[in-house]
């Protein structure tokens, strides 16, 4: 289930993984480019 969604700046995505995950429902986070698309990772909770 979709909690969040965001479009930031490239030089920000440590800033937002941390604000999502303090989150405690959050268990992980799917990234994505902003081109349709454009899968790059998974950032899971450890």
């Amino acid at each position: 289930m979709t909690r969040e969604t965001e479009v930031i700046d490239g030089t920000r995505v440590e800033e937002m993984i941390a604000r999502i995950f303090s989150n405690p429902e959050v268990s992980y986070i799917h990234i994505h480019n902003a081109a349709a698309g454009c899968y790059h990772g998974r950032v899971e909770r450890v």
